[in-house]
């Protein structure tokens, strides 16, 4: 009679084998191709319409209509009188480690005298503090929170730990106008509000200038450009190094075009000594 070892070998030994067997029956995945690419066309042009093909999607007016409007809420946070409407729960991240289990960059529960340490921080109880417009001088992130530590929810859930981080909000580019209407306690930080994406949350203050008004009033007579692909280089005058990577959807100020018709001299905000522009 086979012993329980000697069962569970066999089995393995079976296992194998049958794993060799249709490894060997397999056919090369590369003399597999698609019928899709035979059958489908890949090139898009294929499925528009030849008769109607370069019309435009929207006429003149509506483009003009957009452009305003784009052009408004690209600014609104330099006219606004108080927080912006679009700022829905300015500290929901406080809510968030207060009422939930929120773990660290270890992976361990967020101690509570950490958790006190970022509510006073925060400050929440003397929103608004601040108004002021301002503009981004390098291309960064929000924080839900004054802080660059990462906070994630539980690590043994899929999908809920690392590299999850709570805390990141969306990305501001360079040149962008925002409105700073809070402070930490420290002062190291600042809560900035923007139309871009309705994004809100706070950013290092040496990452913004102060935006002086008389300036602020040259910038919006200015064409907006708009930029639509990447590995492109935004330079400054004279230098060779880029001032900051390309990415699509960045709108900056246009002072003129150049000959070639993918080069132009656009307005970027760069700080002085004293952080203003």
């Amino acid at each position: 009679m086979m012993t329980v070892a000697e069962g569970r070998v066999l089995s393995r030994l079976l296992l194998v084998g049958m794993v060799v067997l249709l490894a060997a029956c397999s056919v090369p995945l590369s003399s597999i191709h698609p019928l899709d690419l035979e059958e489908i066309p890949q090139n898009p042009h294929a499925f528009v319409d030849p008769q109607h093909g370069d019309q435009p999607l929207l006429e003149s007016i509506e483009q003009q209509r957009l452009a305003d409007t784009l052009r408004s809420r690209h600014y609104l946070p330099w006219h606004s009188p108080g927080p912006l409407q679009t700022t829905q729960r300015p500290f929901w991240a406080i809510d968030w480690i207060n009422d939930h289990p929120v773990y660290g960059a270890t992976l361990c529960p967020l101690p509570p005298d950490r958790r006190r340490a970022l509510v006073a921080l925060s400050q929440q109880q003397t929103y608004p503090s601040r108004h002021q417009p301002a503009i981004m001088l390098r291309h960064c992130s929000a924080r839900a929170l004054p802080t660059h530590a990462p906070l994630f929810n539980n690590p043994q859930r899929p999908g809920r730990g690392f590299p999850f981080d709570q805390l990141q909000h969306a990305a501001l580019f360079a040149g962008t106008p925002v409105l700073i209407t809070h402070q930490s306690s420290d002062r190291a930080w600042v809560f900035v509000e923007s139309s871009q994406l309705f994004m809100a949350g706070f950013r290092r203050m040496r990452l913004l200038a102060v935006n002086k008004g008389i300036r602020s009033n040259r910038i919006e007579t200015l064409p907006l450009v708009g930029v639509v692909e990447d590995d492109h280089g935004v330079f400054r005058c004279g230098q060779a190094a880029a001032l900051s990577p390309v990415a699509p959807a960045w709108c900056l100020p246009l002072l003129c075009s150049k000959s070639q018709p993918t080069t132009a001299t656009l307005l970027i905000a760069v700080a002085d000594e004293n952080a203003s522009r």
